[in-house]
């Protein structure tokens, strides 16, 4: 993967960069990490993270008149259809349509895109007996829900709502039941006494779906939280908020799910990229060791 910062909107690629999947959105983990994560977890697949430097809380307000100047130009070029952040930009291998590039924007699509297009890392191995893929469906949708109401809260209402939000019995009792869908322990599958594969991520998959990328996603941003603001040490044991114990085996499953999954995970954190963006009332400030 190579990584890419911009200052300005007007430098925003056009074309896949270098003949690359090429994804571009702000410098923040944001809404676009389960895709980032899409990516990086193909270790054969080399692409391009161009992130646009979001600046201080002032900055951020010039640099947002930049982006939506440069939107309106992204389609009048006809480079989008439907201009936003994040969006995707790579070669079309599909030799039944006449686009050379494909052109992506809206996070679920371009998630379920690379999905289909890297099936085996990204599909699952997730059959009817198992877990049927329309429930599948529905618990993606449920993970952008819960990332949903921390973004909002985050750039509404501040540290306080999301903090009773994480301790809200809600909050609670959805995540206990996260834990009895997923696989919480790493489990042998044997045949003849021969072991052929490790469940380790949504309930009977050995490989990575788009629902644990877009899970994974809102439990690292609530870890985040919880050791950025030290709510975990709270000397007050009403006051301490913590994820469920289930929660540790599960993100470091993700996390090493591909050695180019791992790598990159681990690049991210030392550049202590901010969840949200500088206007967010939670959330918007550089990480700091």
């Amino acid at each position: 993967c190579t990584i890419i910062t911009l200052n300005q909107a007007r430098d925003l690629p056009r074309t896949p960069i270098d003949g690359k999947p090429t994804l571009v959105y702000w410098d923040i983990v944001g809404i676009a990490h389960p895709l980032r994560l899409a990516l990086a977890a193909q270790a054969d697949v080399e692409w391009v993270d161009v992130r646009l430097q979001c600046g201080g809380s002032r900055d951020m307000q010039a640099n947002k008149r930049d982006w939506y100047q440069v939107k309106q130009e992204l389609r009048e070029e006809g480079v989008l259809e439907f201009p936003n952040l994040p969006y995707l930009l790579m070669r079309n291998d599909d030799s039944d349509t006449k686009e050379e590039t494909v052109r992506l924007t809206q996070s679920g699509a371009i998630l379920r895109f690379l999905s289909h297009k890297y099936h085996h890392p990204l599909s699952g191995n997730v059959d009817s007996n198992k877990i049927p893929f329309h429930v599948v469906d529905v618990m993606y949708e449920e993970a952008r829900d819960l990332d949903g109401t921390l973004v909002r809260l985050s750039y509404e209402d501040g540290a306080d709502a999301v903090r009773r939000w994480l301790s809200s019995d809600g909050l609670q009792t959805a995540l206990q039941r996260w834990g009895e869908i997923m696989i919480t322990t790493t489990t042998t599958t044997t045949t003849g006494g021969k072991k052929v594969g490790t469940d380790r991520f949504l309930r009977g998959s050995t490989t990575l779906t788009p629902v644990d990328l877009q899970l994974y996603t809102v439990l690292y941003k609530i870890r985040r939280a919880l050791q950025e603001e030290q709510w975990q040490d709270d000397d007050d044991d009403e006051s301490r908020v913590s994820l469920p114990g289930w929660t540790r085996h599960y993100m470091t499953c993700v996390e090493t799910a591909s050695t180019s999954l791992q790598a990159y995970i681990q690049a991210l954190e030392t550049r202590g990229v901010p969840v949200n963006n500088p206007h967010a009332k939670f959330g918007g400030s550089q990480k700091h060791e």
